[in-house]
């Protein structure tokens, strides 16, 4: 990233940790400080502990160490206004339960942004995607969030970007484009590089391992593709695997 000319800033869709302990958070961000453009993160459900949970971070301590990129947060969202477009990060997790939630603080704060701003294109960045897991097609809205995505899609947002089901995706809904990224620690251990030009979205996949190392990160993904075939017998395991790795999706 730090060679690539091209890219301006890297956004993270949450889970920087795998395992909510105050000595990941640590080594994750002192890994991210050796990039040398600006970083943006939201948070995701393995990056704190929830009550009852034992030794790990909180919510604020996630915030707080990573404060520079969480820019103007508070209420659970932060935004950063550029020349023709605004991004808005959201932290969508239920410290409680761990599900979806939209305060109604959270909201109110939202269509303040939304309205204060509506004439710039926005990126809507958070961890939860707002569709169903669904490896043989595209997934449906999630029901609590229909209502979010009428409210984003009239508000000139172009793109939602999230994370968590850890294969990449892309689904259309009228011109706004739900973009579900893929992970780096494992398969197909890639990141995606967007190029915005006004309403048109040029996506491309790239690789951070080598062609060994990727066909020993394919071996431990075997199981998890043989375990998605039994879900649907008529999936064969090219498909599956070219879910995960996004190649029915985007370029190379």
């Amino acid at each position: 990233i730090n060679n690539d000319e091209d890219i301006e800033f890297t956004i993270i869709s949450g889970d920087l940790l795998n395992t909510p302990r105050p000595w990941n958070l640590d080594a994750s961000h002192q890994i991210l400080e050796d990039l040398e453009k600006p970083y943006f993160v939201v948070l995701g459900n393995n990056d704190f502990s929830m009550a009852n949970s034992g030794i790990g971070i909180s919510k604020t301590t996630f915030a707080q160490t990573f404060a520079e990129a969480q820019p103007n947060f508070s209420d659970n969202i932060w935004s950063k206004e550029f020349d023709d477009f605004l991004i808005i990060g959201v932290d969508n997790i239920n410290p409680i339960s761990g599900g979806v939630i939209y305060t109604k603080k959270m909201m109110l704060k939202l269509d303040s942004i939304l309205s204060e701003n509506i004439n710039k294109q926005k990126i809507f960045v958070v961890h939860y995607p707002l569709t169903e897991l669904n490896y043989f097609a595209d997934g449906k809205i999630i029901n609590n969030q229909i209502k979010l995505l009428e409210k984003l899609k009239y508000n000139n947002v172009s793109l939602i970007i999230s994370g968590h089901y850890h294969y990449a995706e892309l689904q259309t809904f009228g011109k706004l484009k739900h973009l579900i990224v893929p992970a780096l620690v494992e398969f197909p251990h890639g990141y995606l590089k967007i190029t915005l030009d006004n309403d048109n979205f040029e996506i491309k996949q790239c690789t951070v391992l080598n062609r060994y190392t990727q066909d020993e990160s394919l071996k431990k993904t075997n199981d998890r593709v043989k375990q998605i075939m039994r879900l649907n017998s008529n999936s064969s395991y090219d498909f599956i695997l070219d879910k995960l790795s996004g190649k029915r999706t985007f370029k190379k």
